[in-house]
């Protein structure tokens, strides 16, 4: 049977766990045979699902950083990238 299959049977039959007891149960079980497996399942929970806030901040410095302004410091990039994307107020940024 393909490794797939096994694992789709496996999580089938623990239906009555949530993710945090699965996880828990599949390292205790395997840690000998995958002993990375369970750092792997304590960093999966805040992995990013979403490319999102990188496509923003992207687009964000394309906005800013233009042909005109393409000397602009990295560090006043940065100040006017923050000043778009979280709205701080001008008088807060030190000019």
């Amino acid at each position: 049977m393909p490794a797939w299959l096994q694992f789709n049977q496996l999580v089938r039959s623990y239906r009555a766990m949530n993710f945090e007891q699965f996880i828990s149960t599949r390292i205790q079980e395997y840690k000998h045979v995958h002993p990375h497996f369970g750092q792997l399942a304590l960093i999966s929970p805040v992995i990013p699902v979403s490319s999102a806030p990188c496509e923003q901040g992207f687009s964000v410095q394309n906005s800013i950083k233009t042909k005109l302004r393409n000397r602009l410091d990295p560090e006043w990039l940065n100040r006017m990238m923050m000043a778009r994307l979280v709205g701080l107020a001008l008088k807060m940024l030190i000019f």
